[in-house]
Order: structure tokens, then sequence, then C-alpha cells
């Protein structure tokens, strides 16, 4: 569906697996059907990923973990002006949300975004096909 290097528009993203397009981790019909990264706020993005505060992204990120199932991701770089910016990095699973900790603390104020709800976890999710 998407070709990894390739950039997409939210619009475009949006019209191909649905959800919301303004959210980090869109949901259609109770699942989380993508995630969308900005690097100016996820520097380890897509391994590492900082959860703000809020209902909506805190529930996203507990299902998009409970859910076990991998994701296609988008990352868009601090720098990008164009519509077409979220590039497309892979498959990955969420594998954990941490909401106490010191990391929390220390990976906040290395990317500037006190306070956090939390941190989730991906993993990259080999191609299909590959061995």
């Amino acid at each position: 569906m998407f070709e990894e290097g390739k950039s997409y528009s939210r619009s475009e993203i949006g019209s191909l697996i649905g959800g919301n397009q303004q959210q980090f981790l869109p949901m259609r019909g109770g699942k989380v059907v993508c995630g969308c990264f900005r690097s100016d706020l996820n520097p380890d993005a897509p391994l590492i990923v900082l959860v703000g505060i809020g209902p909506q992204r805190e529930r996203s990120a507990q299902y998009s973990v409970a859910q076990q199932k991998e994701i296609p991701v988008f990352v868009k770089s601090d720098d990008a002006v164009d519509l077409r910016s979220w590039l497309y990095v892979g498959y990955y699973r969420p594998t954990r949300y941490q909401t106490e900790g010191p990391e929390l603390i220390s990976s906040a104020t290395a990317a500037g975004r006190e306070p956090i709800a939390g941190i989730l976890y991906l993993e990259p999710v080999p191609p299909r096909g590959a061995a």
C-alpha cells in the first residue's frame, strides 16, 4: 500500500487507511491504523515516541500496544514544509507503553517536551517475504 522511503500527505494517508488526520496514532473502528510521528517532538522516532498528556493521546498509545498488531509508520522531519512530508518508514509493532520511571523525565527533558504522559516503544517488523 505504501512505498518505503516515499513521502505522503496526511490526506493521502487518511484516504488509504482512515483515521483522524490530526492524531499521532489515528484510529478507525476502535483500532490504531498507523503512526504519524514528528521528529521535532520525537527525536528517537519511530522506535521511541513521547506521548503527550491528554485522554485521547494516552488511550491511543494504550490501544496500540493492546491490539498487538504492526502498523504502518510515518515520520515528519522538523524541517519539512511541504504537505507530502510524512516519510513512510515501514511497519512497526508497538510493544510497550511506559507511564512511570526516570526515563520519562530524562526523555522529556532531552526532547524539550515536559511534561509527557508516557513513552511508547515500537519495534520494526521485517517486510513481508523477507527471511
